[in-house]
């Protein structure tokens, strides 16, 4: 007998942005083999800032392009 329940991987990455300092969202994040990829050769340089949501958990990361 198998063991079923709908519960949250908590490795799986629910969702990926990024924002510029001014809260647009500039790009979302690709999954690709499982990691979450983001083209980021067209962003002016500058502070952005990376959520990732994680199962239940969100984080929150600042990113400087040079």
């Amino acid at each position: 007998m198998s063991d079923t329940t709908d519960s949250i991987n908590p490795f799986v990455i629910s969702s990926a942005f990024m924002l510029e300092e001014n809260g647009v969202t500039v790009s979302d994040g690709k999954e690709n083999n499982g990691k979450q990829r983001f083209d980021t050769s067209k962003l002016k340089k500058g502070m952005y800032y990376l959520h990732v949501q994680i199962g239940g958990e969100y984080f929150k990361e600042r990113i400087l392009i040079e």
